[in-house]
């Protein structure tokens, strides 16, 4: 499973770090991530892609 650390799923997002946080407490944004340590976490790389392609999907859906 390859993993992809918080800030960088955060600048693929085009969201802030803290943003990323606050979706964690609250269930939202990729699912299953891992705490590397006390501050460092990390999601696997295919549930990343996974919640691109539904925030795709998405917007789709509200342009058509």
């Amino acid at each position: 499973m390859q993993l992809v650390q918080a800030r960088e799923v955060a600048r693929i997002l085009g969201i802030k770090t803290g943003t990323l946080a606050k979706w964690r407490h609250k269930g939202k944004g990729p699912k299953n991530w891992v705490r590397l340590g006390r501050t460092s976490v990390a999601y696997p790389l295919s549930e990343v892609e996974k919640f691109l392609r539904e925030l795709q999907g998405a917007e789709q859906e509200r342009v058509n």
